[in-house]
């Protein structure tokens, strides 16, 4: 497997969608939900944050406003961000009323709000998402253990590597979007724990 290959798994691999999917799976496995309260989080987390976004992305794509599923053209970028915030949005008021763990509820809301974020942000450049996805989910992961591990920011150098090396995103895009993953994700993890 030459380089190139390599980078077009790891990008694959660390996609921030299937990695949503497995943070949503270790997140009722390792907080004390009852069966409900899981039951309800897999549901929600797994449905708005990997199976609408990618039912999004499929309609742009086979509707021709997108190339393919990474939405290359930063012009292109906004429509799936708005969309994915307006759904994102929807699920944070489900989650509300339907009374799910909080811990899950601030992690939604960490979801949206960074998203609303990248949305402006791709108005005039083109911060790297898989960068900035990962990041977050790292964060979140290393916040509800309580602990600070720097070998579990590997997957996020190699998500960054495959996206240089695969010409999709500059060293700047990745670096700001790393950046910009863990600091507003462990802001706002703070800021829940702290008033709610």
């Amino acid at each position: 497997m030459d380089k190139t290959q390599a980078a077009r798994w790891i990008s694959v691999l660390f996609n921030p969608l299937w990695v949503g999917a497995l943070f949503f799976i270790w997140l009722v496995n390792i907080l004390p939900y009852g069966q409900r309260e899981a039951v309800l989080v897999l549901i929600s987390g797994i449905l708005s944050t990997v199976v609408i976004p990618l039912a999004i992305v499929a309609v742009l794509v086979k509707s021709g406003r997108a190339e393919n599923m990474d939405v290359p053209d930063r012009k292109k970028r906004f429509l799936p961000f708005a969309l994915f915030s307006l759904e994102y949005f929807i699920f944070v008021i489900l989650n509300r009323l339907l009374e799910l763990p909080v811990s899950f509820q601030a992690v939604m809301w960490v979801v949206l709000v960074n998203t609303l974020i990248y949305a402006v942000i791709t108005l005039w450049w083109k911060v790297s998402i898989h960068a900035a996805g990962i990041a977050g989910y790292i964060v979140c992961v290393l916040w509800f253990l309580d602990l600070f591990c720097i070998l579990a920011f590997l997957p996020l150098l190699l998500t960054a590597w495959s996206r240089v090396h695969l010409k999709a995103h500059t060293l700047a895009q990745v670096i700001v979007g790393s950046i910009l993953g863990i600091a507003l994700t462990y802001f706002q993890l703070e800021y829940y724990a702290t008033y709610f």
